[in-house]
């Protein structure tokens, strides 16, 4: 079933569309991932930042051996690159880390004007190590998609503390550990990566447990949640890494991470009432047209390489 969901409909989706294909996962990878963060916003004042990573991890590592065992355990778990999974593995977990830090001690709107930053590092190194095609178009519609997120948020002067801090790190090992999927190639089996990543974090965040506050199972109720929040967790991971390792370029789906402060808005209004301002819909709608550029971007591209001849667009 599986098997036939894939090869029917993904596969026929990249082949015909791979840039849309690959803006489409990160997009919905994103967005739930908005989903996990108002979640997690619920426990962090009773839970400890190991705690919730344990407990996430834990759902997503049984959630991706499930996966695994469906599809072909063998085929879905065997690499030669796992010495790169595990290092990938240890950068989420430092990532994850740093972002529960900052969110501590950091306002929601200057730890999304710091972690925004993201994406145009991402692209920057994106053209350094792998020599990606970046074109002016593609580079301005990053800077646009930026300069929207800092018109919703409006940053004050922002202080610098353990939160700023600890929110650059992640502007760091973010696009460090996508760039690593991007170097492990579009061959490696796809469910390896979130399932290499929860367990590591799993792990990793067990001994800090046992360390530091000492090993205690929460009731029922939040650990039903824990277990969605981590499956939640895994499927979107899986699509955001599938979406680098497919996009032809960083730039085409790097920008789509500023589809986040969207998502928390929606999100926002509706769990918290908050109520979107002028600004929010100025910047927001700069946000949507920066990626919708991108995509008409790529619309182009593709329209130009079907008119190239078979032989020359092999050779491209």
């Amino acid at each position: 079933m599986v098997d036939h969901f894939y090869n029917n409909i993904f596969l026929r989706f990249y082949h015909a569309h791979p840039a849309f294909f690959s803006i489409f996962l990160v997009a919905t990878g994103y967005l739930m991932l908005n989903v996990t963060d108002a979640l997690n916003k619920f426990f962090m004042s009773d839970y400890t930042a190991f705690e919730l990573m344990f407990w996430s991890s834990t759902a997503s590592t049984l959630t991706m051996l499930g996966l695994a065992k469906v599809s072909g355990f063998k085929k879905s778990v065997t690499s030669r690159q796992w010495k790169l999974h595990i290092i990938r593995g240890f950068l989420v977990v430092v990532n994850i880390a740093l972002a529960l830090t900052a969110l501590r001690y950091m306002e929601l709107a200057n730890f999304y004007a710091v972690v925004f930053l993201s994406p145009i590092t991402c692209v920057i190194c994106g053209r350094l190590f792998f020599g990606d095609a970046l074109s002016f178009a593609k580079l301005a519609a990053v800077c646009c998609g930026f300069m929207g997120i800092l018109i919703v948020v409006q940053p004050s002067n922002i202080e610098m503390n353990i939160g700023v801090i600890a929110c650059l790190g992640m502007v760091m090992t973010c696009p460090a550990s996508l760039l690593l999927v991007r170097k492990m190639g579009k061959d490696e089996p796809k469910l390896i990566f979130g399932l290499s990543a929860s367990a590591v974090i799993m792990v990793t965040s067990f001994f800090c447990i046992i360390f530091s506050t000492g090993f205690s199972l929460p009731s029922l109720a939040p650990l039903s949640l824990f277990a969605l929040i981590g499956f939640m967790g895994c499927i979107a991971g899986t699509f955001i890494t599938t979406g680098f390792q497919l996009a032809p370029n960083t730039s085409t789906v790097a920008p789509f991470h500023y589809i986040q402060i969207l998502g928390g808005i929606v999100i926002g209004y509706f769990v918290w009432g908050d109520i979107p301002t002028y600004m929010t819909l100025i910047g927001g709608s700069i946000v949507i047209m920066s990626g919708l550029w991108i995509m008409l971007q790529e619309k182009q591209a593709a329209s130009v390489l079907k008119t190239i001849p078979l032989k020359t667009a092999k050779a491209l």
